[in-house]
């Protein structure tokens, strides 16, 4: 959700500054190109993560994500760029700060039990496919940011989470019950 903000802020820097509906364009073609560099970017971290695994062993490979990431910031942001160079150096970001979630499908479960593993992995799911439906109205409500419809994102959201925890933990009942060793 950050590169819509700095994709506005780029748009007042350009020289001629647009204005009226090329404004609205310009803005649009930059969020489009930066999130076109952050993903990019987020996609190769990702893939890296488990050779600098095996390469480093899990904790120099989180400590050197983690440096890199604060690196790509700090150069992406501070110093003052073009536009179109900052956009490019979302890539960087991208490769750090998003590609660290690479490693943790291959970490994550191995922090919890078997039995918990499921559930979580099931909760997740539900949730994600949930949202699906009502994502893009949530979104577009939040980026537009009218006030009238936070009611709406709070039913969505409310709902949404209810129906998951409902699939997660009703529909199989019998066997998140077994799992969880619960006792009615």
């Amino acid at each position: 959700a950050f590169i819509p903000v700095v994709a506005s802020s780029l748009v007042k820097e350009l020289d001629p500054v647009p204005v009226g509906v090329a404004a609205i364009m310009k803005k649009r073609e930059l969020v489009t190109i930066g999130a076109t560099w952050f993903n990019l970017g987020g996609l190769i971290g990702t893939l890296l993560t488990v050779p600098i695994a095996n390469a480093l062993g899990r904790r120099p490979m989180y400590l050197a994500y983690y440096l890199a990431s604060a690196c790509a910031i700090l150069v992406t942001f501070v110093p003052s760029w073009d536009p179109m160079t900052r956009l490019a150096l979302l890539f960087t970001v991208g490769v750090t700060v998003f590609g660290v979630f690479g490693s943790f499908t291959f970490y994550l479960p191995e922090l919890f039990p078997a039995r918990l593993r499921g559930t979580g992995s099931g909760f997740t799911y539900n949730v994600t496919d949930l949202q699906q439906h009502d994502g893009a109205d949530i979104a577009k409500a939040l980026y537009i940011g009218d006030p009238k419809d936070l009611a709406v994102i709070a039913a969505n959201l409310e709902r949404m989470f209810g129906e998951a925890l409902y699939v997660t933990y009703s529909v199989p009942g019998r066997l998140v019950h077994t799992c969880l060793h619960v006792t009615e």
